[in-house]
């Protein structure tokens, strides 16, 4: 990408209409007065081209920008008035960008981290990686399900199928919402990129609720 090079740039995120890549990056912002920073960016893909930091960002780390169908904004942050170590935010969408960050009940935040979301285009499904839970196998990440329901999100379940001892991270669902993409980073291993078949464990979660 012309932008990129210089800095730190992941966790890239395409919107559906596919006129902008939301990332995170450790360049300077005048939002942020912290040095090496995560913070959430965006580069628009069509012309006119323009690349900007979110004004939802702060002065601690950002991670893991996802945007719904609604063109609301998904992410975890560091920043402090969480539950924990790193919490999930919701940032609605309001004209070309957001509201202030609502943060997300603790049915899905903890004492701990939570860190590398997905959520589905309709806001009804989230996927996330938890560090350091109770119920967690290894304590660096484990992979949770939680889903909407009509009082709220539904506590949070460990996916223990795909749980390891080493750390499973960043989970992506197929647009055809049946194969489930996720990176295992085992302890002193390489880490590598698996998939399995989703909609039998997604059943078997929803029977535990």
């Amino acid at each position: 990408m012309p932008f990129s090079g210089r800095h730190n740039d992941d966790d890239p995120f395409v919107s559906a209409d596919g006129q902008w890549l939301y990332f995170v990056s450790d360049r300077p912002s005048s939002i942020s007065t912290v040095a090496d920073d995560p913070n959430i960016w965006r580069y628009r893909l069509k012309q006119p081209h323009r690349l900007e930091a979110l004004g939802i960002n702060s002065d601690h780390a950002e991670y893991s920008p996802v945007l719904t169908s609604s063109g609301n904004l998904y992410f975890a942050s560091a920043r402090p008035g969480g539950y924990g170590e790193g919490d999930l935010y919701r940032a609605l969408a309001s004209g070309d960008g957001f509201l202030e960050p609502i943060l997300l009940g603790p049915a899905v935040n903890s004492a701990n981290g939570e860190w590398n979301l997905w959520v589905s285009p309709d806001e009804t499904e989230m996927l996330l990686e938890a560090s350091s839970r109770p119920t967690n196998v290894s304590a660096s990440g484990d992979i949770y399900y939680s889903w909407l329901t009509s009082s709220g999100w539904s506590p949070a379940l460990p996916v223990t199928e795909l749980n390891s001892a080493g750390s499973d991270l960043l989970p992506r669902l197929h647009a055809d919402g049946q194969t489930l993409y996720f990176t295992r980073a085992p302890s002193g291993g390489h880490a590598g990129i698996t998939s399995t078949q989703w909609l039998k464990l997604r059943a078997k979660l929803r029977v535990q609720q």
